[in-house]
């Protein structure tokens, strides 16, 4: 799943080369996928996007934005693969396909479910909750995310819900997920199901100092190993709670896997309070 590390990285790796580039054909939906949400037909990109030349590559929350020179932009989020290859290395299991003036093509996959949204800023904002969630958001590593706003979007005041509900559901932090979260909750060593009204002032701080500095460490160093970059290659940041690890790196007792609201968390309960 792309989230807020992989799609900074993502975005970084495409401004290097697709700005500037102008789109001679597409293909869509190479591979038909139930759970791939696109709103609109490939007549209709077709005339929105084939002759267009990308003036800009964005990132808001989990979505990667490709901007164009007509207004027009393409927003994916969830779980994407951006490949970014030679046009004889085109396979045909994709939803949507980019085919520039250089010879290279831009491949974007969905897995298990994804968006790809293709209109002008004003109509994807007021189609999609989603993706005006992620807009609106505040990005984590920059000075406007301050420990208030963070308390405020993760509905600490109310002092309702787990850990796990602050941060991950709900969109409160678009592109701060259950990829990323178990290795921020390590950090902060805090349990995942630990509710909002036994966490102190000064334990919530701890988590917002975490939240921001393994994103900013993720970001660094490309996304996560679990993950790949625009270019094939995994990230360089080695995941620290993951499904593959049995025992805690700190206290070496066996890591704990189960499931919580509607998905897997990993823990250490010897670390983690």
């Amino acid at each position: 799943m792309v989230e807020i590390p992989e799609a900074k990285t993502i975005v970084r790796q495409a401004k290097e080369v697709l700005i500037g580039r102008i789109v001679e054909d597409i293909q869509v939906m190479n591979s038909s996928n139930r759970f791939c949400w696109m709103n609109k037909e490939k007549s209709e990109i077709e005339n929105l996007i084939i002759g267009k030349k990308i003036i800009e590559i964005k990132q808001s929350g989990h979505y990667v934005r490709f901007l164009f020179s007509n207004g027009t932009e393409i927003a994916c989020a969830e779980d994407i693969i951006y490949r970014y290859i030679l046009h004889s290395e085109l396979t045909e299991k994709n939803q949507l396909v980019l085919i520039f003036d250089n010879g290279y093509d831009l491949e974007i996959k969905v897995k298990l479910y994804g968006f790809i949204l293709i209109g002008e800023l004003d109509e994807l904002l007021s189609t999609n909750k989603y993706f005006k969630f992620a807009y609106d958001s505040i990005d984590i590593l920059s000075h406007d995310f301050t420990y208030e706003h963070f308390k405020n979007v993760t509905l600490f005041h109310h002092q309702k819900g787990s850990l796990k509900q602050a941060l991950a559901t709900e969109q409160h932090i678009p592109g701060l997920g259950n990829g990323i979260l178990h290795d921020i909750l390590f950090e902060a060593m805090l349990l995942p199901f630990k509710k909002i009204s036994t966490v102190s002032d000064k334990d919530y701080h701890l988590l917002y100092q975490a939240v921001i500095k393994k994103v900013d460490e993720m970001s660094l160093f490309d996304g996560r190993d679990l993950q790949s970059d625009l270019f094939g290659e995994k990230g360089k940041y080695e995941t620290i709670m993951n499904s593959s690890r049995k025992t805690c790196p700190i206290c070496h007792h066996d890591i704990i896997q189960k499931s919580y609201l509607g998905g897997k968390v990993i823990y250490c309960e010897v670390c983690q309070k």
